[in-house]
Formats: C-alpha cells, sequence, structure tokens
C-alpha cells in the first residue's frame, strides 16, 4: 500500500522587483512594475511571437511573448504603468541583455504606482539639439530649428501617417519624426519653433517625435549655421587671416578644406526639373510635386539624382551635412552610376562654401602630403 504524504506543496511566492531599473539578474516567477511602452504585432511564420517594452524612469527592458491573449492583455494597458507577475527573466538569445518573457500564467494588471509621468513637463525654455541626449525617454522639450531634409510621408501599420525631417540649429542635427496631423506642415530651408515634441531613445539614438499630439508650430527668423568649435590651438596668423576675412559668407582658410568620414542614408531620388529638390507622387499616375518650388510634373521626365547625409571633418571639428546629386558629383569626380558611400570615404579633400545651412559650391583640392588628418 501507498502512503501519501498529507503535506501540502507550500506555494511560492513571486520574487518582486520594485521597477525594471533593480532587475539585475535572471530569475523565474518574478513580479514586477513599470510603464508599458510598445507592443508588437505577432511576428514569425513558424514560432510566432511579439516583443514589446517596458521601462521605468531610469532604464528600459524588452518583453518577449509567444501568446496571442498575452498581447491581447498587454495591448490593452499600452501606455499604462502596469504589474507583471509569474513572467520570467532570462538573457536574450544573440546578446548579453536581460529580456522580460511573459507566460501563459502571467498576470497583467493596472499598477497603482507612477514610474513615469507621459510625457514629463519641462520649463518653457528653448532646448539645443546637442542637450538632447542628456535627457529621459518622453520628455517634454521646445526647439528653434532650421529644416534642412523632408523625407516624403509614409503610411505605417496601422494607415497611419509618418514622415521623417532632418534639422539643425547653430550645435547639432536631429532627426523629428511627425505623426498625423502634423505631416506636411514643415517646409524644407524654413526656421520654426516647435512646442511639445518629445525626446525618443532607440537603440543608443536620440530623436523628437510628435508622438500623438499637434504641436505648436511657430514660424521664425533663419536659425544660425552650425559654428564650428576649434581647439584654440591655431596659430597668431590664423587668426589675423580669420579677422581680415570675416566680412565674407563663407569659411575662412582655416575651416574650408574638408575631408568625408562618415556616409549615412545615401540613396537615390527623383529630382525636380527645375530646383533639383525631391519629387514626391501626388496621383496614381505620372504626376508629383517638388517639395521645394512646388512645381508639379510630370515624374517620368525627372531625373534620377543621388543624396546623401555625411559627416565632413574639418582640423578640429566634424560637421553633419546633407549632401545633393551635383555636389556628389563634385566630391567624387565620378558619374553618378559608380558612386557608393565608399567612394565619398575614399574622395580627397575638398573645399566648400557654406553659409546658413546652404552648400553654396564644392571645389575638390589636390592632396597635400603636410596636411595631416
Amino acid at each position: 500500500m501507498i502512503r501519501r504524504s498529507s503535506r501540502k506543496r507550500k506555494h511560492k511566492e513571486p520574487k518582486e522587483f520594485e521597477d525594471v531599473s533593480s532587475v539585475t539578474g535572471p530569475a523565474s516567477g518574478v513580479s514586477i512594475h513599470g510603464i508599458l511602452v510598445s507592443v508588437s504585432p505577432m511576428m514569425g511564420k513558424k514560432a510566432k511571437h511579439f516583443d514589446g517594452q517596458i521601462r521605468d524612469d531610469q532604464t528600459s527592458m524588452r518583453i518577449v511573448g509567444f501568446h496571442s491573449d498575452a498581447r491581447r492583455k498587454l495591448l490593452e494597458n499600452k501606455g499604462k504603468n502596469i504589474n507583471l507577475t509569474h513572467c520570467d527573466i532570462k538573457y536574450a538569445r544573440k546578446s548579453s541583455q536581460l529580456e522580460l518573457v511573459v507566460t501563459k500564467s502571467t498576470i497583467i494588471h493596472k499598477s497603482e504606482t507612477s514610474l513615469l509621468p507621459r510625457p514629463t513637463k519641462r520649463p518653457m525654455s528653448i532646448t539645443p539639439l546637442s542637450q538632447l541626449e542628456q535627457l529621459q525617454p518622453l520628455e517634454e522639450v521646445i526647439v528653434e530649428v532650421r529644416v534642412d531634409h523632408v523625407e516624403v510621408a509614409k503610411t505605417v501599420h496601422g494607415g497611419r501617417k509618418k514622415q521623417d525631417i532632418l534639422v539643425r540649429d547653430d550645435k547639432d542635427m536631429a532627426k523629428v519624426t511627425l505623426w498625423e496631423s502634423n505631416v506636411g506642415k514643415l517646409k524644407a530651408l524654413q526656421s520654426y519653433r516647435l512646442s511639445g515634441l518629445v525626446v525618443q531613445k532607440y537603440k543608443g539614438k536620440t530623436s523628437l517625435s510628435t508622438a500623438k499630439r499637434n504641436i505648436k508650430i511657430e514660424k521664425i527668423p533663419p536659425v544660425a549655421d552650425i559654428k564650428l568649435e576649434t581647439s584654440g590651438t591655431q596659430s597668431d596668423d590664423s587668426e589675423t587671416r580669420a579677422e581680415s576675412t570675416s566680412g565674407r559668407s563663407s569659411h575662412t582658410s582655416d575651416y574650408e578644406e574638408f575631408k568625408i568620414i562618415g556616409v549615412d542614408q545615401f540613396d537615390m531620388y527623383t529630382g525636380c526639373m527645375k530646383c533639383s529638390s525631391e519629387v514626391v507622387c501626388i496621383d496614381s499616375a505620372d504626376v508629383g510635386e517638388c517639395m521645394n518650388c512646388h512645381m508639379v510634373q510630370s515624374m517620368s521626365e525627372c531625373p534620377t539624382l543621388l543624396k546623401s547625409m555625411v559627416i565632413a571633418k574639418c582640423r578640429a571639428s566634424k560637421m553633419p551635412l546633407i549632401v545633393y546629386h551635383q555636389q556628389i558629383l563634385d566630391i567624387a569626380q565620378l558619374p553618378a552610376s559608380k558612386i557608393t558611400p565608399m567612394v565619398l570615404l575614399k574622395a580627397e579633400k575638398f573645399s566648400m562654401d557654406y553659409d546658413q545651412g546652404v552648400i553654396k559650391s564644392i571645389t575638390r583640392i589636390k592632396s597635400k602630403p603636410c596636411l595631416d588628418w
């Protein structure tokens, strides 16, 4: 006869973490709370799964799940402070990053503790783009910028409209993502004061977004160009030459010679027959409109042109630039069909007349062994 123990198995209480930043290593059956930032659709053909992000006011963690019911419950609480009970913390397969695994037994409910205000209100002052790295995600900012480049508006999953633009102030550059009703409100080469943008951080990169709100847009006088800061080691002769040419619109001879050290967003676009700016399709037929001069034209007759974002180095500083077709040809000295990012990186030094965010002219400079880059 088999004796059965009368002792009942004690229920193991889940290990509780106060917030995401208190997680130190792998654990099973844990309880954790934070703000649910995002939840993806179900992905994968064989092993269907979804992911997302939970964070507190200091750090964030990836969420992984394999059950559609758990995803549905998370979607109901997106953007809210939540508490997750009976979930696991494991290392990701291809990295040493910890991630939160949601299982069938995970209990999801609203948390009474508010960890991260959405968004965080900041004093009503202008934030320089160079200080964005120091801010927390979802902090609200006001910036005064000049629009350097406007991408074509796209429709993403869920039917939402999205448009990326590149802006600058006198210190730095940044990407701004416009959503829904804000799409199409900013024009290239115009300067604006943008109120109500929020800071976004993804994969180590910082950008700005309108989120799900209507931002306040005000036109302002032209924003000054990015200032080149030197290391203070120039000779007196250099300072004298700088003073004697201060009335010119271009940089002095100490700042004219540049070398490309980085290439990003290298692609082709349909150019305007009048001003060579980007043309976007406005009709299912072969009809497009220039984003700069707004000329309506036949897209089949428009030239295919090059554009790229590059980092150009001067002796003592680095500058992000948007270069277009003719400027790329002037730098590379090759036909457009043979130009690649590697060609631009290997191109010789060049001088440029650069004023108020616009490259007026580019001239190739023959190699000089005495110059040390």
